[in-house]
């Protein structure tokens, strides 16, 4: 209700970014000038769907229109082509997306539980104690991979490298090492900037070599 308060019009759905909380420590004045440019496919897609439907059949239009094709699709793709592996989403076939939309909400997700007409489908095939544990996205183990060793190494560089220097505050991104330290909670944020600095140097500053498998090698593009 908050986030839809300070954005009219848009549901408050999908309209807070990865770098949200940390805008005033990092972005520099240039940065904070485009920085909800992002947002307007989501504004679009929330307001071009039907007033009539409901906040659940709303978002799932949003998420249809945006972060399927945009995101997560996209980078499933990619990954799986660049080692030559043929993917295949099933539940993305037509009919199984118009029946699925067709299912009233309370088919739907019952309480934070969703999937639920799926789940009890699945009970005819399989143990339901797999079934209804909670969801376990793909997650990165970015605290491991951002030991003290490969912290003290990124600070070094990190902050001020040419990629960045542009767009981010070199004291906020010190700043961001500090937190990480303290916390733990300030990684995905450090992981973000250093794919833009791998990739700017890489593609933009390089040649598009693909760099070797492996991470230390990656450190000498920064």
């Amino acid at each position: 209700m908050l986030r839809q308060l300070s954005t009219p019009g848009s549901g408050g759905f999908r309209l807070r970014g990865s770098f949200s909380k940390w805008e005033d420590l990092l972005f520099e004045d240039n940065l904070k000038e485009v920085l909800h440019a992002w947002r307007e496919p989501f504004l679009r897609a929330w307001r071009s769907s039907d007033r009539r439907w409901s906040l659940l059949q709303r978002m799932q239009a949003l998420d249809m229109e945006t972060q399927l094709p945009d995101e997560l699709l996209v980078k499933a793709d990619r990954m799986l082509m660049a080692f030559g592996i043929e993917g295949r989403v099933p539940y993305l076939d037509h009919r199984i997306v118009e029946f699925g939309l067709a299912l009233p909400d309370e088919f739907k997700v019952e309480g934070r539980t969703g999937k639920l007409f799926l789940r009890k489908w699945g009970e005819r095939f399989g143990p339901g104690e797999h079934l209804w544990t909670r969801k376990k996205g793909f997650s990165v183990p970015i605290a491991a991979c951002l030991n003290d060793k490969t912290l003290g190494m990124l600070e070094q560089t990190l902050p001020y490298h040419p990629a960045l220097r542009p767009w981010f505050k070199p004291k906020g991104v010190r700043d961001l090492f500090a937190l990480q330290r303290q916390n733990r909670k300030s990684g995905a944020a450090i992981w973000s900037l250093l794919q833009f600095a791998l990739w700017h140097t890489i593609f933009i500053d390089g040649d598009g070599v693909r760099p070797e498998n492996n991470t230390s090698d990656l450190m000498r593009y920064l």
